[in-house]
């Protein structure tokens, strides 16, 4: 199940909690991001 979930990932990996954590702190300090859509999917193909 997991290698059909991470065929569509670019890294071939599902992304941590930690990164997920990172990726919000980052946007939390950098208000010039207000409102965008970041993607913490490490480049997963959406069908």
């Amino acid at each position: 199940m997991y290698q059909q979930i991470t065929a569509g990932i670019a890294h071939k990996r599902l992304a941590q909690p930690e990164e997920i954590a990172d990726t919000i702190w980052f946007a939390s300090q950098n208000p010039v991001i207000n409102g965008a859509n970041i993607d913490a999917n490490l480049g997963q193909i959406e069908a």
